[in-house]
């Protein structure tokens, strides 16, 4: 029984993961780009890429500040997912980052299931997976950049679970001790764990007046952490208006923090964010905590310490801003878990969570509606806007193709220092397939495509369309052992109709790949991936069937991971619908059969 409930935990884990992985591919492909953009050209593109690219990467790039923070973790992923798919594709990034965040949700709850049992639990489950499901963190999402939100908060948990939950020096101690030392890499509220780590120590030496190795060791290296990220921190001027002003700023600017999405009801709101500090107030009266009690607590803190450095660093900018809400996410599940935790008689906890899930049901419906019917509709027309003069640049990359264009119109906010960055042929190179030029394979002067639609890319050959008198065969020039391994090619015409003697090979001198399409595409341009052969290729198409016909255009190349990544966001319904299924059954595979009623004898 006990395995059976433990193989019915992982198949509800798994569909909770892959269920919140196809919610956020779903968006990535409405509102998305695998094009680099922003933050990513200056802090990827300048400081690790074109260093890499030209043998001058040092470690000291990793370190290099980028405005307040030091983002070592998101610049190595940057690189190694650059190194692993010969690309700089942001459809990449966005998959992991997806695969990051969808995983902390069954760990987060898993260890809140430690304590908070029920329908209590039931209840605070269903909201913080709605939280992960919903596009209400819209920008960390659909932007490769974001990764180091999520990695912050992995490292943040890991270290306060750790060090907090000890009883003596064991290895989750350690392993937290040195998430303390890696969250510093992370973000520049990196220290905040380790300050957090500080008040609940420095608490429980005040309520128990006793002092052990374990809390020496504790306070000193968590001391050596603050201090370490604080010597480091890096300043940025051109971040100061937006920094608070006044004590009643702070305390207006916590209140919208804390009380997140209910912040237009201040102070009716100020309630949402009460449990948790009541729960403190109670465990603190007892005379000893467990590790479970002093980590969550010092998670609260935690969140506390985030929403304050939030206030002090954007008030006056985009304070509620949908890059943080992955944070603000955390605060609603600790403020959950404690109306679970807060002893209180049975009939108060059910009008206390029936009020809490009301109001927020309605604050989060009011935000996902502002956001699909206004904010991203508007992101996917920034970024087709985007990609096209991307495209117009890479494909005659001239100045005057940038410098003209509004903010907004390109990847970076200044079209004169995109060009500047975008002069090294070798970061173009790097560039995803939806934007980089094809293969340069000389075109058909004479192809025949008046009757067919405007040719995405240029046309490299095409086959007769009258009555032929023999077999039409053409073959590209060899092309370089070095293109990336997938060729994406468009064509047109009745190739992959099985009645038709049309075929189509990418060959080489190792062996030949025979290019079958699920179908044919006559008047319109269709897509087809290619798994080029190794070494030096080229391409042969042939037409033996004089009332068919086939126009090709040239390939563009694309990395491995590129392309799984673009099948993995085109097909996120299989995601959602895996995922659903297999909640679905987890959930309802521990339900106890009904009792067999035996009829009384006649």
């Amino acid at each position: 029984m006990d395995r059976l409930a433990h193989v019915r935990r992982w198949v509800i884990w798994t569909g909770v993961v892959l269920l919140v992985i196809g919610a956020k591919l779903w968006l990535v492909d409405y509102a998305g780009s695998s094009v680099p953009r922003w933050d990513q050209i200056d802090a990827e593109g300048e400081v690790i890429l074109r260093p890499w690219l030209n043998g001058e990467l040092h470690a000291a790039n990793f370190w290099q500040s980028h405005n307040e923070h030091r983002i070592v973790f998101t610049k190595l992923e940057a690189l190694g997912l650059v190194m692993l798919n010969g690309q700089w594709d942001a459809y990449v990034q966005v998959f992991v980052n997806a695969v990051l965040h969808a995983l902390l949700l069954p760990v987060l709850l898993a260890w809140i299931h430690r304590r908070v049992r029920g329908w209590p639990f039931a209840i605070v489950a269903v909201v913080t997976t709605a939280l992960w499901l919903l596009p209400l963190a819209w920008e960390n999402t659909v932007q490769g950049f974001q990764s180091q939100f999520y990695i912050l908060i992995w490292l943040s948990f890991f270290h306060l679970r750790g060090v907090l939950s000890a009883e003596r020096f064991n290895t989750a101690w350690w392993v937290g001790q040195l998430c303390g030392l890696l969250a510093l890499g992370a973000m520049a509220s990196g220290l905040l764990s380790s300050l957090a780590v500080l008040i609940i120590t420095a608490a429980e030496i005040a309520r128990s007046r006793t002092v052990n190795r374990l809390r020496i060791a504790t306070i000193g290296l968590s001391l050596v952490w603050v201090v370490l990220g604080w010597l480091t921190r890096t300043p940025y001027p051109g971040h100061e208006p937006l920094h608070v002003k006044t004590l009643g700023e702070a305390f207006d600017g916590i209140a919208q923090v804390l009380t997140w999405p209910l912040q237009g009801a201040l102070p009716y709101s100020l309630l949402a964010a009460l449990p948790l500090a009541a729960l403190a107030v109670v465990w603190f009266r007892q005379p000893e905590r467990d590790g479970f009690q002093r980590s969550l607590l010092g998670l609260g803190v935690w969140f506390g310490l985030i929403a304050a450095a939030l206030v002090y660093a954007r008030y006056h900018g985009a304070l509620l801003a949908p890059r943080y809400v992955d944070q603000f996410a955390i605060g609603l599940l600790l403020q959950g878990a404690a109306l679970a935790l807060l002893p209180m008689p049975k009939s108060l906890r059910i009008a206390c969570f029936a009020g809490w899930v009301a109001s927020l049901g309605f604050a989060l419906q009011a935000d996902v509606q502002h956001i699909t019917s206004h904010t991203l509709p508007r992101q996917r027309q920034l970024i087709a806007k985007q990609e096209a003069n991307t495209r117009a640049f890479l494909a005659d990359p001239r100045p005057e193709l940038l410098r003209d264009k509004g903010k907004f119109d390109l990847v970076y906010p200044h079209g004169e220092a995109l060009w500047l960055r975008w002069q090294d042929p070798a970061i173009r190179d790097l560039l995803p397939g939806a934007v980089r030029p094809p293969v340069a394979i000389p075109t058909v002067p004479d192809a025949q495509t008046a009757h067919l639609p405007t040719p995405p890319y240029p046309v490299i050959a095409t086959s007769p369309t009258g009555i032929q008198r023999e077999p039409w065969i053409w073959q590209s020039e060899r092309q370089p052992a070095d293109t990336l391994p997938i060729l994406r090619f468009r064509f047109s015409g009745q190739l992959g109709d099985p009645r038709a003697a049309l075929t189509m090979r990418v060959v080489s001198d190792a062996w030949a790949v025979d290019v079958r399409p699920d179908g044919s595409a006559p008047n319109r341009w269709k897509t087809i991936n290619v798994i080029r052969p190794p070494g030096e290729w080229w391409i042969e198409l042939s037409d033996r069937d004089s009332a068919a016909s086939v126009a090709l255009t040239a390939p563009v190349e694309m990395g491995w991971f590129s392309w799984a990544t673009e099948k993995a966001i085109k097909y996120h319904a299989w995601w959602i619908g895996i995922g659903g299924a297999l909640l679905l059954a987890g959930l309802l595979g521990g339900q106890p059969a009904r009792p067999r009623v035996t009829p009384p004898a006649a």
